[in-house]
Order: C-alpha cells, then structure tokens, then sequence
C-alpha cells in the first residue's frame, strides 16, 4: 500500500505542494525526507523507518498501514 503523492494534498498550488497550504512547507521536506526511493509515495517501509514509538520501538505493519489509509 501506498499514501497519495503530495500534489493531491489540499495546500498543493502553483507554486509546489504545501506553498502557503494548511500543511507548510515543513511537512513537505518531511515528506521528501520519508519518501527514500524518490517515487512521490510513502511506503509502509519508509513510514516504519521514519517513525518510533515512544519506548523508541518501529511501529508494526498494520499500525502503518492504517496511517497511510488515513
């Protein structure tokens, strides 16, 4: 699975996705940072790599994955 490309975001304009959105340009670069293969996605893998949970464990597959569903 999956999330969708930042350009359908809402805030994605003409000058980029997240340019003066309700998201920033923060969440973009985050964005860009996660997405590892350059492929305009987030997979359940670079989401995994990307967050910790407090005790600093990886979130589990399914976990991730109703996060991207969201």
């Amino acid at each position: 699975e999956l999330c969708s490309h930042p350009q359908g975001y809402p805030g994605a304009g003409p000058a980029g996705p997240y340019s003066g959105g309700p998201y920033g340009s923060g969440a973009f670069s985050w964005f860009q940072a996660v997405d590892a293969d350059r492929s305009g996605y987030i997979s359940v893998k670079e989401l995994k790599q990307a967050l910790l949970n407090s005790n600093w464990s990886a979130f589990n597959d399914e976990t991730c994955l109703l996060m991207i569903s969201e």
